[in-house]
Protein backbone atom coordinates (compact mmCIF):
# COMPACT_ATOMS: atom_id res chain seq x y z
CA UNK A 1 0.00 0.00 0.00
CA UNK A 2 1.43 2.74 -1.29
CA UNK A 3 1.13 7.21 -0.08
CA UNK A 4 -1.29 7.37 -3.11
CA UNK A 5 -3.53 5.10 -2.15
CA UNK A 6 -3.43 5.50 2.09
CA UNK A 7 -6.59 6.68 3.07
CA UNK A 8 -6.88 9.88 4.59
CA UNK A 9 -5.56 10.38 8.10
CA UNK A 10 -3.08 7.28 7.69
CA UNK A 11 0.26 6.85 6.89
CA UNK A 12 2.00 3.96 5.56
CA UNK A 13 5.69 2.95 6.25
CA UNK A 14 6.32 0.65 3.75
CA UNK A 15 4.85 -2.39 1.59
CA UNK A 16 4.66 -4.83 4.13
CA UNK A 17 3.60 -2.33 7.16
CA UNK A 18 -0.46 -1.65 8.07
CA UNK A 19 -1.84 1.65 8.43
CA UNK A 20 0.24 3.19 11.20
CA UNK A 21 -2.76 5.95 12.82
CA UNK A 22 -5.43 3.00 12.37
CA UNK A 23 -3.09 0.97 15.16
CA UNK A 24 -3.08 3.99 17.38
CA UNK A 25 -4.59 3.89 20.72
CA UNK A 26 -7.79 5.58 21.06
CA UNK A 27 -6.44 8.24 23.69
CA UNK A 28 -3.39 9.16 21.73
CA UNK A 29 -5.29 9.22 17.80
CA UNK A 30 -7.58 12.63 18.83
CA UNK A 31 -3.72 14.11 18.81
CA UNK A 32 -3.26 13.64 15.04
CA UNK A 33 -6.53 13.88 13.56
CA UNK A 34 -6.70 17.29 11.41
CA UNK A 35 -8.28 20.53 12.95
CA UNK A 36 -11.84 21.40 11.90
CA UNK A 37 -11.97 24.35 9.11
CA UNK A 38 -12.49 28.37 10.02
CA UNK A 39 -15.90 28.98 10.51
CA UNK A 40 -16.93 31.86 7.70
CA UNK A 41 -17.49 35.30 9.46
CA UNK A 42 -18.60 38.58 7.40
CA UNK A 43 -16.40 41.31 7.02
CA UNK A 44 -16.14 44.35 9.86
CA UNK A 45 -17.43 47.39 8.20
CA UNK A 46 -15.64 50.59 9.66
CA UNK A 47 -17.61 52.78 11.53
CA UNK A 48 -18.32 56.11 9.74
CA UNK A 49 -16.63 59.03 12.13
CA UNK A 50 -20.14 61.86 13.06
CA UNK A 51 -19.85 65.08 11.18
CA UNK A 52 -18.32 67.68 13.32
CA UNK A 53 -19.64 70.69 13.84
CA UNK A 54 -19.11 74.35 15.69
CA UNK A 55 -20.27 75.14 19.20
CA UNK A 56 -22.14 78.13 18.85
CA UNK A 57 -25.75 76.14 19.12
CA UNK A 58 -24.32 75.38 22.13
CA UNK A 59 -23.47 78.70 22.97
CA UNK A 60 -27.13 79.28 25.40
CA UNK A 61 -25.99 76.26 27.05
CA UNK A 62 -22.58 78.04 29.14
CA UNK A 63 -23.21 79.40 32.25
CA UNK A 64 -23.56 82.92 32.73
CA UNK A 65 -21.80 83.38 36.25
CA UNK A 66 -18.12 83.81 36.64
CA UNK A 67 -16.23 80.50 37.55
CA UNK A 68 -15.01 79.65 40.88
CA UNK A 69 -11.63 80.32 42.54
CA UNK A 70 -9.65 77.52 41.30
CA UNK A 71 -8.22 75.87 44.77
CA UNK A 72 -4.06 75.06 44.20
CA UNK A 73 -2.98 71.74 44.91
CA UNK A 74 -0.43 71.85 47.36
CA UNK A 75 2.23 69.34 47.42
CA UNK A 76 3.44 67.34 50.32
CA UNK A 77 6.65 69.51 50.40
CA UNK A 78 5.14 72.57 49.97
CA UNK A 79 2.60 71.64 52.83
CA UNK A 80 5.87 70.65 55.07
CA UNK A 81 7.10 73.56 54.35
CA UNK A 82 3.92 75.72 55.46
CA UNK A 83 4.09 74.20 58.36
CA UNK A 84 7.35 74.68 59.03
CA UNK A 85 7.21 78.59 58.63
CA UNK A 86 3.94 78.42 60.62
CA UNK A 87 6.06 77.04 63.60
CA UNK A 88 9.00 79.61 63.39
CA UNK A 89 6.68 82.07 63.41
CA UNK A 90 4.98 81.48 66.24
CA UNK A 91 8.19 80.24 68.06
CA UNK A 92 9.51 83.53 67.43
CA UNK A 93 6.78 85.63 68.57
CA UNK A 94 7.02 82.97 71.83
CA UNK A 95 10.62 84.40 72.02
CA UNK A 96 9.53 87.89 71.60
CA UNK A 97 7.06 87.73 74.26
CA UNK A 98 9.72 86.07 76.58
CA UNK A 99 12.19 88.64 76.01
CA UNK A 100 9.87 91.43 76.81
CA UNK A 101 9.36 89.48 80.57
CA UNK A 102 13.04 89.05 80.36
CA UNK A 103 14.96 90.97 82.52
CA UNK A 104 18.48 89.68 84.05
CA UNK A 105 19.15 92.65 86.40
CA UNK A 106 16.22 92.13 88.06
CA UNK A 107 17.24 88.71 88.80
CA UNK A 108 16.80 87.72 92.31
CA UNK A 109 19.41 85.01 92.24
CA UNK A 110 21.98 86.97 90.23
CA UNK A 111 23.37 88.39 93.13
CA UNK A 112 26.71 90.64 93.70
CA UNK A 113 28.71 92.67 90.94
CA UNK A 114 28.48 91.43 87.26
CA UNK A 115 31.77 92.43 86.37
CA UNK A 116 33.51 90.33 88.83
CA UNK A 117 31.10 87.26 87.98
CA UNK A 118 32.30 84.38 85.71
CA UNK A 119 30.76 82.07 83.57
CA UNK A 120 31.18 78.19 83.55
CA UNK A 121 29.68 76.17 80.99
CA UNK A 122 29.92 72.79 79.67
CA UNK A 123 30.00 71.40 82.56
CA UNK A 124 29.04 67.81 84.14
CA UNK A 125 26.36 66.90 85.60
CA UNK A 126 28.77 65.49 88.46
CA UNK A 127 30.66 68.04 88.92
CA UNK A 128 29.54 69.72 92.86
CA UNK A 129 30.68 73.21 93.98
CA UNK A 130 33.41 71.59 96.19
CA UNK A 131 35.27 70.86 93.31
CA UNK A 132 34.52 73.53 91.61
CA UNK A 133 35.83 75.41 93.84
CA UNK A 134 38.96 73.59 94.11
CA UNK A 135 39.23 74.41 90.55
CA UNK A 136 38.93 78.28 90.16
CA UNK A 137 39.96 79.32 93.81
CA UNK A 138 43.81 79.01 92.65
CA UNK A 139 43.05 82.30 90.35
CA UNK A 140 41.67 84.07 93.39
CA UNK A 141 39.72 84.27 96.20
CA UNK A 142 36.01 83.47 95.62
CA UNK A 143 33.31 84.62 96.88
CA UNK A 144 30.15 83.02 95.46
CA UNK A 145 29.56 80.04 93.69
CA UNK A 146 25.93 79.36 92.05
CA UNK A 147 25.22 76.49 90.19
CA UNK A 148 22.03 76.57 87.93
CA UNK A 149 19.37 74.09 88.14
CA UNK A 150 15.84 73.67 85.90
CA UNK A 151 12.43 73.47 88.08
CA UNK A 152 12.88 69.77 88.57
CA UNK A 153 15.77 70.84 90.74
CA UNK A 154 18.19 69.01 88.12
CA UNK A 155 21.80 70.55 86.98
CA UNK A 156 21.75 72.45 83.58
CA UNK A 157 25.61 72.16 83.22
CA UNK A 158 26.76 75.39 84.16
CA UNK A 159 27.10 77.98 87.07
CA UNK A 160 28.08 81.60 88.11
CA UNK A 161 31.50 82.42 90.06
CA UNK A 162 31.60 85.80 91.48
CA UNK A 163 35.30 86.67 92.93
CA UNK A 164 36.55 89.18 95.59
CA UNK A 165 38.27 91.36 92.64
CA UNK A 166 37.87 92.27 89.59
CA UNK A 167 41.36 91.12 88.57
CA UNK A 168 41.24 88.04 89.25
CA UNK A 169 38.16 87.35 87.45
CA UNK A 170 40.24 88.42 84.38
CA UNK A 171 42.91 86.07 85.44
CA UNK A 172 40.15 83.12 85.75
CA UNK A 173 39.21 84.29 82.01
CA UNK A 174 42.14 84.01 80.43
CA UNK A 175 43.56 80.83 81.88
CA UNK A 176 41.02 78.24 82.75
CA UNK A 177 39.16 78.16 79.05
CA UNK A 178 38.88 74.57 78.03
CA UNK A 179 40.18 73.40 81.36
CA UNK A 180 39.15 69.45 81.68
CA UNK A 181 36.95 69.05 85.01
CA UNK A 182 35.21 65.40 85.42
CA UNK A 183 36.45 64.68 82.00
CA UNK A 184 34.92 68.13 80.60
CA UNK A 185 36.48 70.72 78.75
CA UNK A 186 35.03 73.98 80.54
CA UNK A 187 33.55 76.72 78.32
CA UNK A 188 34.48 80.16 80.77
CA UNK A 189 33.44 83.39 80.09
CA UNK A 190 32.03 86.48 81.47
CA UNK A 191 28.30 86.99 82.54
CA UNK A 192 26.96 88.80 78.83
CA UNK A 193 23.27 89.25 81.08
CA UNK A 194 23.93 92.46 82.76
CA UNK A 195 27.12 93.62 81.39
CA UNK A 196 26.28 93.20 77.64
CA UNK A 197 23.32 95.17 75.86
CA UNK A 198 20.90 93.54 74.35
CA UNK A 199 22.56 90.29 75.43
CA UNK A 200 20.82 87.28 74.91
CA UNK A 201 20.83 84.01 76.19
CA UNK A 202 20.26 81.01 73.93
CA UNK A 203 17.16 79.82 74.55
CA UNK A 204 16.43 83.44 73.36
CA UNK A 205 18.49 82.38 69.93
CA UNK A 206 21.24 84.25 71.51
CA UNK A 207 24.58 83.35 72.79
CA UNK A 208 28.00 82.28 71.03
CA UNK A 209 27.27 78.65 70.53
CA UNK A 210 25.11 76.68 68.25
CA UNK A 211 21.44 77.89 69.75
CA UNK A 212 18.08 76.05 69.92
CA UNK A 213 16.78 78.64 67.49
CA UNK A 214 19.20 78.00 64.80
CA UNK A 215 20.43 73.86 65.13
CA UNK A 216 18.13 71.20 62.47
CA UNK A 217 15.71 69.19 63.52
CA UNK A 218 15.94 65.49 62.80
CA UNK A 219 15.15 65.08 59.30
CA UNK A 220 15.16 69.01 57.94
CA UNK A 221 19.48 68.67 57.66
CA UNK A 222 18.59 68.58 54.21
CA UNK A 223 16.37 72.37 54.43
CA UNK A 224 18.71 73.77 56.97
CA UNK A 225 21.78 73.13 54.76
CA UNK A 226 19.69 74.83 51.25
CA UNK A 227 18.38 77.77 53.19
CA UNK A 228 22.27 78.06 54.31
CA UNK A 229 23.37 77.88 50.42
CA UNK A 230 20.58 80.43 49.51
CA UNK A 231 21.73 82.74 52.60
CA UNK A 232 25.72 82.60 51.33
CA UNK A 233 24.80 83.06 47.87
CA UNK A 234 22.82 86.02 48.49
CA UNK A 235 25.62 87.46 50.93
CA UNK A 236 28.37 86.68 47.49
CA UNK A 237 25.91 88.50 45.38
CA UNK A 238 25.55 91.20 47.77
CA UNK A 239 29.67 91.28 47.77
CA UNK A 240 30.09 90.93 44.09
CA UNK A 241 27.69 94.47 43.50
CA UNK A 242 29.54 96.36 46.55
CA UNK A 243 33.08 95.16 45.05
CA UNK A 244 31.14 96.96 41.73
CA UNK A 245 30.44 99.92 43.38
CA UNK A 246 33.47 100.53 44.90
CA UNK A 247 35.38 99.50 41.49
CA UNK A 248 32.51 102.58 39.72
CA UNK A 249 33.48 105.13 42.47
CA UNK A 250 36.79 104.04 41.88
CA UNK A 251 36.63 104.72 38.34
CA UNK A 252 34.95 108.28 38.55
CA UNK A 253 37.17 109.14 41.32
CA UNK A 254 40.16 107.95 38.53
CA UNK A 255 38.26 110.12 36.32
CA UNK A 256 37.86 113.41 38.19
CA UNK A 257 41.43 113.03 39.36
CA UNK A 258 42.44 112.68 35.23
CA UNK A 259 40.63 115.55 34.14
CA UNK A 260 42.22 117.98 37.13
CA UNK A 261 45.79 116.33 36.29
CA UNK A 262 44.71 117.77 32.06
CA UNK A 263 43.65 121.80 33.65
CA UNK A 264 46.68 121.43 35.49
CA UNK A 265 49.05 120.68 32.84
CA UNK A 266 47.22 122.76 30.19
CA UNK A 267 47.94 125.54 32.23
CA UNK A 268 51.70 124.36 32.37
CA UNK A 269 51.52 124.22 29.07
CA UNK A 270 50.12 127.70 28.44
CA UNK A 271 53.17 128.91 31.40
CA UNK A 272 55.93 126.73 28.55
CA UNK A 273 54.46 128.60 25.92
CA UNK A 274 54.64 132.16 27.62
CA UNK A 275 58.28 131.50 28.83
CA UNK A 276 59.62 129.96 25.31
CA UNK A 277 58.35 133.21 23.76
CA UNK A 278 59.87 135.39 26.17
CA UNK A 279 62.95 133.63 25.51
CA UNK A 280 62.89 133.97 21.98
CA UNK A 281 62.13 137.50 22.75
CA UNK A 282 64.90 137.74 25.34
CA UNK A 283 67.40 136.26 22.35
CA UNK A 284 66.04 138.45 19.70
CA UNK A 285 66.93 141.47 21.59
CA UNK A 286 70.51 143.07 21.85
CA UNK A 287 71.35 141.48 25.22
CA UNK A 288 70.16 137.98 23.72
CA UNK A 289 72.48 138.62 20.63
CA UNK A 290 75.83 139.55 22.19
CA UNK A 291 75.65 136.93 24.93
CA UNK A 292 74.90 134.53 22.35
CA UNK A 293 78.13 135.85 20.18
CA UNK A 294 80.09 135.93 23.32
CA UNK A 295 79.20 132.64 23.75
CA UNK A 296 80.07 131.46 20.07
CA UNK A 297 83.79 132.98 20.55
CA UNK A 298 84.03 131.54 23.80
CA UNK A 299 83.39 128.07 22.00
CA UNK A 300 85.63 129.39 19.08
CA UNK A 301 88.87 129.37 20.69
CA UNK A 302 88.51 126.61 23.07
CA UNK A 303 88.30 124.52 19.58
CA UNK A 304 91.31 126.39 18.22
CA UNK A 305 92.86 125.31 21.43
CA UNK A 306 92.33 122.04 21.67
CA UNK A 307 93.49 121.56 17.63
CA UNK A 308 96.68 123.14 18.69
CA UNK A 309 97.23 120.93 21.14
CA UNK A 310 96.77 118.11 18.89
CA UNK A 311 99.28 119.56 16.49
CA UNK A 312 101.97 119.69 19.07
Amino acid sequence: MNRLNTPRGYMSQGRNSGPALGMLPPDLKPMFDPRPPLLWKPPINKRVAPYVTGLVKYKDVFEKIPPPPIIPYETPKQRHARLREAKIRENEAKIEREIKKWNPKKDPNATGDAYKTLFVANMSYDTSEKKLRREFEQYGQIKKIRLVNDLEDQPRGYAFIEYEREEDMHMAYKKADGRKVDSRRLLVDVERGRTVRNWRPRRFGGGLGESRKTKPKKGEEKLVLEEVRMREEEKRKEEERRREDERRKELDREREREAERRSRGGSRDRFRESSRYGEARYKESRYGRGKRSRSKERMGSEKRRRGDSRGR
